[in-house]
């Protein structure tokens, strides 16, 4: 005999007979109207396990982003479903109506600070003990243009000599945005106040320039407001200073310190390294200045390299060991000055004072043996 299913079969109609022992016997019959009454043994079921949604970070509060629903086959508060949000939203940005299933916004959303959200929804039932199952709802929430565009610095300062070319490079803004494409980049510069005479531009990547040529006796300084916006269609912006000072082309060529190399190496051939940094002074006070090798050199331009900017002379791997003098230049530009330095070897001295206990350590890592096993008997120099 199968147990009985209310939500199979809600009613049976039975037929009863009595027959007595009699010869012949005797019978009646009697109809039994039997109802089978519910008893909570159906969970609800969500009609699906995940739900989507998209909303703008701006939404207002209150907002309806969707609604859930689940099916329970029970019947009365058996089956009277009631929804909540168990999980995710560490914050109480969402709420969720008990009755109806709707989930709304319940306080301001920042896609700054949280972006997407992975909420627990639980739908429970009205018996007793109650049942109960769950669903998933992810919300991602999408950019509104609610940041404005930002310079790395409050404040800016330039200092430019008036020999310079119209076009000439001053510097460049650094502008950072909290919100996404195509609400942040890319930006859109102007000079704002203190550029009558059109004197700078700016250029679309935000590097600042001069648009014509200076005399500082004329006019030795300039204040600019600078504003840059972003991409959105609510547009914002924010805006800095910078001051701007003309000084005199350069009056004295720079000057060149000897610089002269010497390299150690337990190996044929030195493996590439910084070996040095070549400098230079200037009397001119605001004078920039670039470094580089003399091209011509028979070839030792694919020997060392030296940086243009702070003067650190790199000999690349593969370089022989001897003596190579190398012309370098250093140029404020206006003048430039050159000088010979020098690459080579030291005494035998020097080498044991300096390089013998690197010399042994790598001599026994390359050899595989023991410290004590390497000895060194006589150093030759020639």
């Amino acid at each position: 005999m199968s147990e009985l299913d209310f939500e199979r079969a809600r009613e049976y109609m039975v037929t009863v007979e009595a027959r007595d022992g009699g010869i012949p016997p005797l019978s009646n019959h009697a109809t039994v109207n039997i109802t089978v009454l519910d008893c909570n043994d159906n969970a609800p079921v969500f009609g699906q396990e995940v739900y989507s949604a998209v909303i703008r970070e701006d939404v207002a509060t209150g907002e309806r982003l969707l609604q859930v629903h689940a099916a329970d086959l029970d019947s009365g508060a058996n089956a009277r479903v009631r929804y909540s949000v168990t999980g995710g939203d560490q914050h109480s940005q969402f709420a969720m109506d008990a009755d109806s299933g709707y989930l709304y916004v319940a306080t301001q959303l920042d896609r700054e600070m949280v972006s997407s959200y992975s909420l627990d929804v639980t739908a429970t039932d009205g018996g007793d003990p109650s049942l109960s199952s769950s669903a998933q709802i992810n919300v991602h929430v999408s950019d509104a243009n609610d940041n404005p565009p930002v310079f790395s610095q409050s404040r800016y300062s330039a200092i430019i000599q008036e020999d310079k070319p119209p076009g000439h490079p001053m510097l460049l803004f650094s502008v950072t945005d909290a919100d996404e494409d195509p609400n942040a980049g890319p930006f859109t510069f102007e000079v704002a106040e203190g550029n009558g005479g059109n004197w700078f531009v700016i250029t679309a990547g935000g590097q600042l320039r001069t648009a014509a040529k200076f005399d500082h006796r004329l006019r030795n300084s300039y204040k600019l407001l600078v504003r840059v916006y972003d991409n959105g269609d609510d547009v914002r912006f924010s805006e800095t200073w910078v001051d701007v000072k003309i000084i005199e082309e350069p009056q004295y060529p720079p000057v060149l310190i000897p610089l002269h190399v010497s390299i150690q190496s337990y190996q044929d051939s030195f493996p590439g390294a910084v070996v040095g940094r070549v400098h230079a002074s200037d009397q001119d006070p605001y004078d920039r200045l670039q470094f580089g090798l003399v091209a011509g050199q028979a070839g030792l331009e694919r020997l060392f390299e030296l940086d243009p900017d702070d003067g650190s002379l790199v000999t690349l791997a593969g370089i022989d060991a001897g003596l190579y003098r190398l012309n370098v230049s250093v140029t404020d530009g206006k003048f430039t000055s050159h000088h010979g330095r020098d690459g080579g070897s030291s005494t035998p001295r020097a080498f044991v004072l300096s390089y013998m206990k690197p010399f042994r350590r790598a001599l026994r890592k390359q050899l595989k043996v023991r410290a004590k096993d390497v000895l060194i008997l006589s150093v030759h120099w020639w």
